[in-house]
C-alpha cells in the first residue's frame, strides 16, 4: 500500500473538472436577493457612536426594540393574570435603563439631529405610558390595560410606532412621513408612508391592523392641518415580512 506521501494525484481533468460539478452542485448566494432592487441594503450600515460604545445595524437594534416591547406586554400581561404579584411603575419608566436607551445614549449621528431627539422623545413617552399601565394593572383594572395592548391603539401603541419609523428614518435618512387612517368604526390609527406613485394615486403604507382587500379608506396627512382626508380603495395587505421587528405590522397596498 502506497502511503500518504506517495498516493496518486487524481487525473488533471479532475482538477478542472471538479470546481465547475462543485459550483453546479452548492451554487453560489445570489447576495442581490437580499437588498431592495438590487441596491445595497442601508439597514445593515453600522452608525456611529460615541467612544467605544459597539455600533449596531438598523437589523440588530430594531431586533432589541422588538424584544422591549415583548417583555412589557409580557410583564403587563402577567400582573393582570396574577402570576406576578406587583409591577414596578419606576422601573417601568426608565428609558435610559433598557438596551435600546443605552444604545440611543450613545449613537453619534450629526446630521440627523432632530430625528435623534425626536426619537428618544418618543422612546421616553413609551415608557411613561407603559409606567402608567403598570399602575393600572397592579389596581386590577383590566380593560384599560389590554385594550392599550392591542396594535394600534391609544397612545402607547402610537408611541411605539413613532419609534419605528424614526428607527427607520436614521438609516434611511429620511424623515418619515406620518399618516392616520381611519377603520370602518370611526376610529383613526397611525400609519407610516412607504412609497408614493403617481402623485399619491397609490400608496404602499405600513400601519398595526390588517385591512381587507377591496375596502374603503380614509388617509389624511398628520403633518398638514389643512390638508383634507383622501380616499382609497386596499388593493392588498399582507403582514410584515422582516422578522420579530415586524411583528404586528402590516403592509397595505392603496389605490385611489
Amino acid at each position: 500500500m502506497l502511503g500518504p506521501m506517495h498516493a496518486k494525484s487524481p487525473p488533471s481533468g479532475w482538477r478542472r473538472w471538479l470546481p465547475r460539478w462543485l459550483a453546479r452542485r452548492f451554487g453560489s448566494v445570489d447576495r442581490s436577493a437580499f437588498a431592495d432592487s438590487g441596491e445595497a441594503d442601508r439597514r445593515t450600515v453600522l452608525l456611529p457612536m460615541i467612544g467605544d460604545q459597539q455600533a449596531k445595524s438598523y437589523y440588530e437594534v430594531a431586533d432589541t426594540w422588538a424584544r422591549e416591547r415583548l417583555r412589557a406586554k409580557r410583564h403587563l400581561q402577567e400582573i393582570l393574570d396574577g402570576v406576578t404579584d406587583f409591577g414596578d411603575p419606576g422601573h417601568a419608566a426608565s428609558s435610559l435603563a433598557c438596551e435600546l436607551g443605552t444604545w440611543l445614549r450613545f449613537v453619534n449621528l450629526p446630521g440627523m439631529a432632530d430625528t435623534l431627539d425626536d426619537l428618544r422623545m418618543w422612546h421616553d413617552h413609551w415608557h411613561q405610558e407603559l409606567a402608567r399601565l403598570v399602575g393600572l394593572a397592579n389596581q386590577g383594572q383590566r380593560e384599560p390595560v389590554e385594550e392599550a395592548m392591542r396594535p394600534g391603539r391609544g397612545p402607547w401603541s402610537y408611541a411605539a410606532r413613532r419609534v419605528n419609523q424614526l428607527l427607520d428614518a436614521l438609516w434611511v435618512q429620511k424623515v418619515p412621513v406620518g399618516l392616520q387612517l381611519r377603520l370602518a368604526d370611526g376610529s383613526w390609527i397611525d400609519a407610516a408612508l412607504l412609497q408614493e406613485y403617481e402623485r399619491g394615486e397609490s400608496l404602499t403604507i405600513s400601519l398595526e391592523a390588517q385591512l381587507t382587500s377591496g375596502a374603503e379608506v380614509l388617509l389624511r396627512d398628520t403633518t398638514r392641518a389643512d390638508a383634507a382626508p383622501r380616499a382609497y380603495r386596499v388593493k392588498l395587505c399582507r403582514p410584515g415580512q422582516r422578522g420579530a421587528q415586524d411583528a404586528g405590522v402590516f403592509i397595505a397596498y392603496l389605490v385611489a
